[in-house]
């Protein structure tokens, strides 16, 4: 007669109750916790260290941007090649221009006051007349209007006729009748009402005396540039002889367009695009007062948590073995350093080869949009220190996949089965576990991927046999 196989479980007697188990939860998490507030303790006294080092991939990564758009800059205005002078304060220097605009008047004046004694430097203020505010067609037009005031006495017009050298009515007489005016026809044109305006005593002719008078002013200009001309001739009689130039030939400026409207437009700062060169220095900034103490707490917080994770790890583990069978639980002491192993494996998988190409993918799409990133402390770091969290958390799916094979929920059969799902899974996970953006998200849902076969693997040559003295009962 064959012999009777034995109940499957050979341990029953070591079988716990439910409020066994919630008592061993109890000690497991009260434990976890003392670990976790230590290692908490362990982690606030380099907190500042890791809130450092942290930043490192977010200042090389906002360096490099801020370089290569210096160098496309650069490209777009040397003919797309960057001139080879300026390769070494790029590349080694760290070093890109940015463009200000400067007034033409106010650079001459400080040239003027700093290096009195360089003769390259014009002395002669810099007028307001420039190309780009006249067409061909206003520019004959007004050539037209003075040779009509060439015979008058008393208007505008004609004192601005008789302020122009022979040479310069003949000009105007060939523009006047000219069939089209060219770019040269037009910058000659510019430059003797530039010319005129620089004369001193423009002003002083009675047409334009008449035009400074109250009610005439009023008439003629808005209420700010009236009172701004009012200023302009109290000024000349009280300022020194170079103040007073520049005063004459701002004051000379407005009357000739206030003779000359509407064929010609307002007078226009002298604006010059010049680059200056400064070193390219990343400053995180913050938005309130406690924000970098929360970030330093955030992070002694992050680093307490990895340096328990053996501890936390362990105790997890000591309370699935709980629920094991005496001859399972020595199969914790197998699991347990891989479980540790892939969490940290994830952590520095995200910290040394994700950062950097995440950070590119934001900072060209900020690029594109036409954004300038500003580095806010909060919102990076916090970005930065909670991804390895989150990618060291996610690794731990082959080591789920080998407890629920155990378990008997589900088998390889199904892992196998269903992958297209896991994988469509995997990816969706992925992206609740990474930041807003697609790259994250990728660089995640490819490693688990793999390691999803890797869990496949796992549960065929690692799991246990469900009962070793079956085969001995076996008739």
């Amino acid at each position: 007669m064959p012999l009777r196989p034995p109940n499957e479980d050979l341990f029953e007697h070591t079988r716990m109750t439910f409020g066994e188990h919630l008592e061993e939860l109890r000690k497991v998490l009260f434990r976890s916790l003392i670990g976790v507030a230590i290692g908490v303790v362990i982690g606030m006294l380099f907190a500042t260290n890791v809130v450092n080092w942290i930043k490192t991939p977010l200042t090389r990564a906002i360096t490099e941007f801020m370089v290569s758009q210096a160098e496309g800059r650069l490209k777009e205005n040397s003919g797309g090649v960057v001139p080879l002078e300026f390769r070494t304060l790029l590349g080694k220097r760290l070093m890109a221009p940015r463009r200000i605009v400067v007034d033409q008047d106010q650079l001459t004046r400080a040239l003027n006051k700093h290096r009195p004694t360089e003769s390259t430097v014009s002395t002669v203020p810099t007028t307001r007349f420039s190309v780009r505010n006249i067409s061909p067609a206003q520019a004959q037009a007004l050539s037209r209007r003075l040779l009509a005031a060439e015979s008058g006495s008393e208007t505008s017009q004609a004192a601005i006729w008789r302020a122009l050298s022979s040479d310069e009515q003949n000009s105007m007489r060939a523009w006047g009748t000219a069939q089209e005016l060219t770019s040269a026809d037009i910058e000659n044109f510019v430059r003797v009402l530039n010319r005129l305006a620089s004369q001193s005593e423009l002003h002083a002719d009675p047409a334009f005396t008449q035009r400074l008078s109250g009610s005439v002013v009023d008439n003629l200009f808005s209420t700010e540039e009236a009172t701004g001309l009012k200023e302009l001739k109290d000024g000349i009689a009280q300022a020194d002889a170079p103040a007073a130039l520049q005063l004459k030939c701002q004051l000379n400026q407005w009357l000739i367009w206030s003779a000359l409207t509407p064929d010609l437009n307002r007078p226009d700062v002298p604006f010059a695009e010049i680059d200056i060169w400064e070193s390219v220095e990343v400053t995180a900034q913050s938005l309130s007062a406690t924000e970098p103490f929360m970030i330093w707490m955030k992070a002694g917080l992050i680093v307490g948590i990895v340096i328990a994770s053996p501890w936390i790890f362990y105790q997890i583990w000591l309370f699935v073995a709980a629920g094991l069978y005496p001859h399972e639980k020595r199969y914790v002491f197998y699991y347990l350093p891989i479980s540790l192993g892939l969490f940290l494996g994830g952590a520095a998988l995200a910290f040394f080869f994700v950062f950097d190409p995440v950070l590119k993918f934001l900072l060209q799409f900020n690029a594109s949009m036409g954004i300038d990133p500003q580095p806010r402390l909060g919102e990076w770091l916090s970005f930065l220190l909670l991804l390895p969290l989150g990618f060291g958390i996610a690794f731990q799916l082959p080591i789920v996949m080998l407890f629920l094979n155990m378990l008997g929920i589900f088998t390889i059969a199904n892992y196998l089965e269903k992958w297209r799902i896991a994988v469509l899974v995997i990816f969706i996970v992925s992206m609740v576990l990474t930041p807003a953006e697609p790259i994250s998200m990728i660089l995640m849902a490819i490693p688990l991927t793999l390691l999803y076969f890797l869990g496949i693997a796992m549960c065929r040559w690692l799991r246990p046999n469900r009962n070793p003295f079956r085969r001995a009962y076996e008739p």
